[in-house]
């Protein structure tokens, strides 16, 4: 992975006491670029055309493996215990393999043996606010107000036909985030948000 962190402080008077602020906590502007290979892990089914669709495994029926992701995040801090964040998140596989039983997906049926290929996208977009309501110069708790936008599109192609779902949404999201400076430049953090 690789992370870029750019940050702005105030220039101290000269023979003023060094700040003991922890590195990470002064600035104005945060950017983070993150890369990782993940194992995708879930199924996907489509009822169509009054055809029940198949419970599809993304692993043992489709083949999906290890794939290289990313994952861009920005931050405005215009006041100590105010931000405004962004996210970014693109995700996307593609395989090819020989099914092993029959399928269905939107509409169409897939029989055992058939080799087909699939692909799967999912793009994330996060906005959101963050309050400190707890801040001391060694961390922080705050809570998260979020709007998170989803497109998902996963798709199946054989020489029998093809198949896709497609679907898209907003949805809002509060959480909580936590951070502790145990050393000046050394900081753990914690974050979890959802709706149901």
């Amino acid at each position: 992975g690789s992370i870029v962190a750019l940050s702005a402080a105030p220039a101290r008077a000269q023979g003023g006491a060094p700040s003991s602020s922890p590195v990470a906590e002064r600035y104005w502007v945060g950017f983070t670029a993150t890369w990782w290979n993940p194992l995708l892990t879930g199924s996907v089914s489509s009822d169509r055309l009054g055809l029940v669709g198949s419970t599809i495994d993304f692993v043992s029926d489709l083949g999906f493996d290890r794939s290289r992701q990313s994952d861009i995040r920005f931050v405005l801090r215009p006041a100590k215990k105010h931000k405004i964040r962004f996210q970014y998140t693109p995700t996307d596989f593609a395989a090819e393999s020989v099914l092993t039983r029959d399928i269905a997906l939107a509409g169409q049926v897939y029989p055992i043996s058939l080799p087909v290929e699939s692909l799967l996208t999912w793009t994330v977009m996060r906005v959101g606010y963050e309050w400190d309501f707890f801040y001391r110069p060694r961390g922080f708790v705050g809570v998260l107000l979020e709007v998170r936008k989803t497109d998902l599109t996963a798709a199946i192609d054989s020489i029998l036909g093809s198949g896709e779902i497609i679907g898209n949404a907003p949805f809002p999201a509060i959480g909580i985030t936590a951070r502790v400076h145990p050393m000046r430049r050394l900081a753990i953090g914690f974050e979890l948000s959802g709706l149901k």
